[in-house]
């Protein structure tokens, strides 16, 4: 998985790209959960138009969080002073949430869309179309893979591959 990570939607209208330190830290909080899910948020910048999500930081589940073998519930614990500092430094943004499943399931479940579709239609988040990145377990091995999806209000996913 160490390699950039580069993805667009089939129209290239919606793009994220995650560094390899992003995706070493990703890894690292997925390796801490063991066989419980864990997750976070993704923060960053849009750059090439405004089209693709650059990820320059991953947060780790807040201690008010959550988690079991199949279920995550992100919690919020210091998150919004952390979102307030970035954003007043103009440093990076709110971008999306991140999940980890220890099982190999590459895509988010139902309940995760149906979080994501709320997070893009609330005007807190100030995130129209937040990202959603799964980090899966493949098969039988102990090598991670990430799947990313774009979420808007009242609309299907768009996947990106």
């Amino acid at each position: 998985m160490l390699f950039p990570y580069e993805h667009w939607s089939d129209c290239r209208r919606f793009g994220v790209r995650i560094p390899e330190i992003q995706q070493v830290e990703l890894v690292s909080f997925c390796r801490k959960a063991g066989h419980v899910e864990t997750g976070g948020i993704l923060l960053g910048k849009y750059i090439e138009a405004d089209s693709c999500a650059l990820v320059t930081s991953v947060t780790g589940p807040p201690p008010d969080s959550r988690r079991t073998k199949f279920t995550f519930q992100r919690g919020v614990k210091g998150l919004q002073r952390l979102l307030d500092r970035l954003w007043n430094k103009n440093e990076a943004y709110y971008l999306g949430e991140w999940h980890f499943h220890p099982a190999p399931v590459p895509n988010g479940s139902p309940q995760d869309y149906r979080q994501m579709q709320r997070i893009a239609a609330s005007q807190d988040y100030g995130c129209p179309e937040p990202l959603l990145v799964i980090v899966s377990l493949l098969d039988n091995t102990t090598e991670f893979r990430l799947t990313a999806s774009v979420h808007r209000s009242k609309l299907q996913p768009i996947t990106l591959s």
